[in-house]
């Protein structure tokens, strides 16, 4: 379980976590006695890479792991 966890807790250069949506700063995921909970939210931020467009550069981990 920890190599999984590992893999669902990275953080950005900057320090943020990836897969916590807008919480960039509460590790997304837990340990717990059946598995793992998520703490992030549903956010996605984005960054804006041209005059009209945006890109995502980070995720909700609920929705990359299907986490309920």
């Amino acid at each position: 379980m920890g190599d999984l966890l590992d893999q669902a807790n990275p953080a950005d250069d900057m320090g943020g976590y990836v897969f916590a949506g807008y919480k960039t700063s509460t590790l997304p995921f837990a340990q717990n006695a059946t598995g793992a909970t998520y703490y992030g939210d549903q956010g996605e931020r984005e960054l804006q890479v041209g005059s009209c467009r945006k890109m995502a550069i980070s995720a909700s981990g609920s929705e990359i792991f299907s986490v309920t």
